[in-house]
């Protein structure tokens, strides 16, 4: 924000009485200023703190005492986007608002059911639970299945090995087998997909 005084004609800056008033009046137009900003801030649930009670309350929501604004913010976003007629495109948009991970919804109209397919770790499944329960028609019922992304990982030893290619590791129930490309050099790097026999 710019100062009092840079709104002011040229002409007042050489009168101290001019520059004295605005100097007294500029705190508090710079506390004015904050309040506004904060206050414009409560106005969006993904950024409101005080303001939070107020979206819940306008929405019925109760939350716990233990539950954190994260939590709180995405069950009011969640309420938002569940408002209107229940389609297959508004159950995902609250699932992603509620849970925070990607979703998809399956219908299968012939048994009066949908699957709600999560990506990912959802943070609170209970909570997307009641939430559908109340935008969603009585006779429908619905399943959730989550997808945990898989993860490719890098092993490295250190040290020098010969060239020998199975190892055993004492702790393990197998032997493992590294049949992929061994690097030499200042640092030995295994970098490998280790198969793990089913039964384990």
């Amino acid at each position: 924000m710019k100062r009092l005084t840079e709104y002011l004609p040229w002409f007042y800056g050489a009168s101290a009485e001019t520059a004295a008033i605005q100097q007294a009046i500029q705190p508090e137009i710079d506390l004015i200023w904050n309040v506004r900003n904060e206050l414009l801030l409560q106005l969006d649930p993904y950024t409101a703190t005080w303001g939070l009670s107020f979206w819940e309350s306008a929405f019925g929501l109760k939350p716990s005492e233990t539950e954190d604004i994260d939590s709180r913010r995405r069950a009011v976003v969640a309420r938002i986007r569940g408002v209107g007629t229940a389609t297959l495109d508004m159950i995902r948009k609250t699932a992603e608002a509620q849970t925070g991970c990607s979703a998809e919804v399956v219908e299968y109209a012939a048994q009066n059911s949908f699957d709600v397919r999560l990506c990912g770790m959802a943070a609170d499944v209970s909570a997307l639970n009641s939430i559908l329960r109340e935008i969603i028609p009585a006779h429908l019922q619905w399943n959730y299945r989550m997808e945990y992304p898989t993860i490719r990982a890098a092993v490295f030893f250190g040290g020098s090995f010969n060239s020998r290619s199975q190892m055993g590791i004492p702790e393990a129930r197998y032997q493992l087998r590294f049949r992929d490309k061994f690097r030499t050099g200042g640092v030995g790097a295994i970098i490998t997909t280790i198969p793990i026999p089913e039964g384990i």
